[in-house]
């Protein structure tokens, strides 16, 4: 992806390390596959949430995936919905993981 990216910004491997950043209350404390920083993130510290400019998640099971492309069409209660969702716990898992990841950046925005 280096190619694709601004000499200035990096992309860390943060899979292995824990925000050391304090949580929003509720939440625990994330761990995205790939960070990507405008500036480097400190020292001993890879994820840091409060200097991320976007966090990605990496998943190899398409059981993992969160959207389709295909129109999906499912019954809801006596309507009929067209959506982008995938039906399926992982896939919904993966869905509130990146709510959870953009919830504690936003919170750190000033």
């Amino acid at each position: 992806m280096k190619p694709f990216i601004k000499d200035t910004w990096s992309l860390v491997n943060t899979s292995a390390h824990p925000d050391s950043d304090t949580p929003p209350p509720g939440i625990q404390r994330i761990k995205p596959d790939i960070s990507l920083y405008s500036s480097p993130p400190p020292a001993g510290r890879p994820c840091k949430s409060s200097m991320m400019d976007l966090c990605i998640e990496a998943k190899l099971s398409s059981l993992d995936e969160p959207f389709t492309m295909q129109d999906d069409v499912y019954l809801s209660g006596l309507n009929t919905v067209h959506g982008i969702e995938r039906k399926g716990d992982r896939a919904r898992d993966t869905r509130g993981q990146l709510l959870t990841y953009m919830h504690v950046i936003q919170c750190h925005q000033r």
